[in-house]
Protein backbone atom coordinates (compact mmCIF):
# COMPACT_ATOMS: atom_id res chain seq x y z
CA UNK A 1 0.00 0.00 0.00
CA UNK A 2 2.35 2.41 0.85
CA UNK A 3 4.65 1.51 -2.50
CA UNK A 4 1.14 2.33 -4.18
CA UNK A 5 0.99 5.67 -2.29
CA UNK A 6 4.52 6.57 -3.30
CA UNK A 7 4.12 5.90 -7.15
CA UNK A 8 0.89 7.87 -7.18
CA UNK A 9 2.78 10.74 -5.48
CA UNK A 10 5.86 10.73 -7.88
CA UNK A 11 3.57 10.11 -11.36
CA UNK A 12 1.33 13.41 -10.02
CA UNK A 13 4.90 15.40 -9.11
CA UNK A 14 6.05 13.94 -12.87
CA UNK A 15 2.63 14.75 -14.86
CA UNK A 16 1.78 18.24 -12.31
CA UNK A 17 -1.52 18.95 -10.15
CA UNK A 18 -4.84 16.77 -11.10
CA UNK A 19 -6.47 20.20 -9.81
CA UNK A 20 -4.81 23.75 -9.89
CA UNK A 21 -5.60 27.34 -10.15
CA UNK A 22 -8.72 29.47 -9.51
CA UNK A 23 -12.36 28.05 -10.12
CA UNK A 24 -15.91 29.56 -9.72
CA UNK A 25 -18.84 27.49 -8.57
CA UNK A 26 -22.62 27.43 -8.79
CA UNK A 27 -24.87 25.43 -8.14
CA UNK A 28 -28.93 25.09 -7.29
CA UNK A 29 -31.12 21.98 -5.33
CA UNK A 30 -33.26 21.30 -2.28
CA UNK A 31 -33.43 20.74 0.67
CA UNK A 32 -35.09 20.61 4.44
CA UNK A 33 -34.77 23.11 7.38
CA UNK A 34 -35.99 22.10 11.19
CA UNK A 35 -35.81 25.03 13.26
CA UNK A 36 -36.61 25.54 17.04
CA UNK A 37 -36.16 27.45 19.92
CA UNK A 38 -36.98 28.10 23.89
CA UNK A 39 -40.64 28.88 22.54
CA UNK A 40 -41.20 26.36 20.05
CA UNK A 41 -38.75 23.32 21.48
CA UNK A 42 -39.98 20.60 19.46
CA UNK A 43 -39.71 22.86 15.99
CA UNK A 44 -40.98 22.51 12.73
CA UNK A 45 -39.27 21.22 9.32
CA UNK A 46 -39.90 22.73 6.39
CA UNK A 47 -38.97 22.04 2.80
CA UNK A 48 -37.57 24.66 -0.02
CA UNK A 49 -35.34 25.50 -2.79
CA UNK A 50 -31.58 26.51 -2.45
CA UNK A 51 -28.60 28.46 -4.53
CA UNK A 52 -25.50 28.75 -3.66
CA UNK A 53 -22.16 30.71 -5.66
CA UNK A 54 -18.45 29.68 -4.26
CA UNK A 55 -15.23 30.94 -5.09
CA UNK A 56 -12.06 30.86 -4.57
CA UNK A 57 -8.28 28.65 -5.71
CA UNK A 58 -6.92 24.86 -5.77
CA UNK A 59 -3.56 24.48 -3.63
CA UNK A 60 -2.52 20.71 -4.93
CA UNK A 61 -4.69 17.71 -6.26
CA UNK A 62 -6.17 17.42 -2.88
CA UNK A 63 -7.26 20.62 -1.55
CA UNK A 64 -8.72 23.42 -2.38
CA UNK A 65 -10.08 26.41 -0.83
CA UNK A 66 -12.57 29.69 -1.15
CA UNK A 67 -15.08 31.61 0.24
CA UNK A 68 -19.12 31.56 -0.64
CA UNK A 69 -22.75 31.90 0.10
CA UNK A 70 -25.97 29.87 0.37
CA UNK A 71 -29.60 30.89 0.61
CA UNK A 72 -32.49 28.37 1.43
CA UNK A 73 -35.71 29.73 0.59
CA UNK A 74 -38.90 29.02 1.34
CA UNK A 75 -42.09 29.99 0.12
CA UNK A 76 -44.93 31.07 1.87
CA UNK A 77 -47.27 32.84 -0.66
CA UNK A 78 -48.33 36.57 -1.31
CA UNK A 79 -44.70 37.18 -1.88
CA UNK A 80 -43.64 36.27 2.21
CA UNK A 81 -40.62 34.04 2.51
CA UNK A 82 -38.50 32.54 4.71
CA UNK A 83 -35.01 32.70 4.07
CA UNK A 84 -31.22 30.43 5.73
CA UNK A 85 -28.08 32.58 4.49
CA UNK A 86 -25.44 30.70 5.15
CA UNK A 87 -21.93 32.95 4.09
CA UNK A 88 -18.16 31.80 5.07
CA UNK A 89 -15.35 30.20 4.13
CA UNK A 90 -14.71 26.90 2.58
CA UNK A 91 -12.31 23.99 2.27
CA UNK A 92 -12.56 21.09 -0.03
CA UNK A 93 -10.16 17.79 0.20
CA UNK A 94 -10.16 14.76 -1.89
CA UNK A 95 -8.78 11.65 0.31
CA UNK A 96 -7.71 9.83 -3.02
CA UNK A 97 -6.11 12.07 -5.70
CA UNK A 98 -7.12 10.11 -8.89
CA UNK A 99 -10.84 9.80 -7.48
CA UNK A 100 -13.41 11.95 -7.85
CA UNK A 101 -15.10 11.46 -4.40
CA UNK A 102 -14.29 14.68 -2.08
CA UNK A 103 -15.62 16.00 1.31
CA UNK A 104 -16.47 19.52 2.28
CA UNK A 105 -16.35 21.83 5.75
CA UNK A 106 -17.66 25.45 5.45
CA UNK A 107 -17.89 27.97 8.70
CA UNK A 108 -19.04 31.79 8.71
CA UNK A 109 -21.90 33.34 9.08
CA UNK A 110 -25.64 32.38 9.57
CA UNK A 111 -28.47 34.65 8.93
CA UNK A 112 -32.61 33.51 9.39
CA UNK A 113 -35.41 35.56 8.43
CA UNK A 114 -38.70 35.86 7.33
CA UNK A 115 -39.40 38.93 4.34
CA UNK A 116 -41.53 40.27 2.39
CA UNK A 117 -40.76 40.49 -1.66
CA UNK A 118 -41.57 43.81 -3.51
CA UNK A 119 -43.98 43.12 -6.63
CA UNK A 120 -41.40 42.83 -8.67
CA UNK A 121 -39.97 39.96 -6.85
CA UNK A 122 -36.48 41.02 -6.91
CA UNK A 123 -35.53 42.43 -3.35
CA UNK A 124 -36.76 42.12 0.36
CA UNK A 125 -39.13 45.45 1.02
CA UNK A 126 -39.70 44.25 4.49
CA UNK A 127 -38.32 42.08 7.05
CA UNK A 128 -40.56 40.63 9.43
CA UNK A 129 -38.19 39.21 12.00
CA UNK A 130 -34.75 37.84 11.54
CA UNK A 131 -31.87 36.81 13.82
CA UNK A 132 -27.62 36.54 12.94
CA UNK A 133 -25.21 33.99 14.35
CA UNK A 134 -23.14 31.48 13.49
CA UNK A 135 -22.81 28.68 11.56
CA UNK A 136 -20.60 25.23 10.03
CA UNK A 137 -21.70 22.85 7.53
CA UNK A 138 -20.45 19.35 6.19
CA UNK A 139 -20.80 17.66 3.05
CA UNK A 140 -19.55 15.45 0.46
CA UNK A 141 -19.75 14.65 -3.48
CA UNK A 142 -17.93 13.74 -6.27
CA UNK A 143 -17.01 15.34 -9.85
CA UNK A 144 -18.44 14.63 -13.44
CA UNK A 145 -15.88 16.23 -15.66
CA UNK A 146 -18.33 17.16 -19.02
CA UNK A 147 -15.34 19.19 -20.72
CA UNK A 148 -12.17 21.33 -20.52
CA UNK A 149 -13.65 23.74 -18.71
CA UNK A 150 -16.52 22.66 -16.72
CA UNK A 151 -16.98 19.67 -14.46
CA UNK A 152 -20.77 18.62 -12.51
CA UNK A 153 -20.90 18.19 -8.90
CA UNK A 154 -23.53 16.80 -7.05
CA UNK A 155 -23.79 17.07 -3.36
CA UNK A 156 -25.17 16.40 -0.19
CA UNK A 157 -24.67 18.73 2.53
CA UNK A 158 -25.86 19.36 6.22
CA UNK A 159 -25.56 22.74 8.42
CA UNK A 160 -25.83 24.07 11.50
CA UNK A 161 -26.98 27.55 12.87
CA UNK A 162 -26.07 27.89 15.96
CA UNK A 163 -28.00 29.13 18.56
CA UNK A 164 -28.94 32.98 18.32
CA UNK A 165 -31.89 35.31 19.57
CA UNK A 166 -34.74 36.20 17.22
CA UNK A 167 -36.08 40.01 16.98
CA UNK A 168 -38.97 41.62 15.03
CA UNK A 169 -37.99 44.10 12.53
CA UNK A 170 -38.94 46.74 15.56
CA UNK A 171 -36.38 45.29 17.54
CA UNK A 172 -38.87 43.40 20.46
CA UNK A 173 -37.23 39.82 21.32
CA UNK A 174 -39.59 36.90 19.41
CA UNK A 175 -37.41 34.15 20.50
CA UNK A 176 -34.29 32.86 22.04
CA UNK A 177 -31.99 30.14 21.00
CA UNK A 178 -33.31 29.81 17.96
CA UNK A 179 -31.38 27.12 15.75
CA UNK A 180 -32.05 25.82 12.31
CA UNK A 181 -30.35 22.27 10.68
CA UNK A 182 -30.74 22.27 7.14
CA UNK A 183 -29.98 18.65 5.01
CA UNK A 184 -29.67 19.94 1.03
CA UNK A 185 -28.96 18.38 -1.93
CA UNK A 186 -27.63 19.97 -4.96
CA UNK A 187 -26.03 20.24 -8.33
CA UNK A 188 -23.00 22.47 -8.89
CA UNK A 189 -22.00 23.73 -12.02
CA UNK A 190 -17.63 23.73 -11.70
CA UNK A 191 -15.73 26.34 -14.27
CA UNK A 192 -11.89 25.99 -13.83
CA UNK A 193 -8.40 26.06 -15.67
CA UNK A 194 -8.37 23.26 -18.86
CA UNK A 195 -6.30 21.31 -17.72
CA UNK A 196 -7.62 21.19 -13.93
CA UNK A 197 -10.24 19.36 -12.52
Amino acid sequence: MLLLLICVSRADAQGGPLRHGIWVDFAAGGGWAHTSSDTMPSGETHDGSIVSLGLGWTFGSQFRAGVGASQWVRELGSGNEDWITNYGVSAFYWPIVHRSVFLEVDAGGSYDARIHLNPDGERADTTYWSGTGWGVALAAGWDIRVSDLLTLRPRLAYSRGAPRRVHYADGTLLATHWKDDLLTIDLGLVLHPRDSW
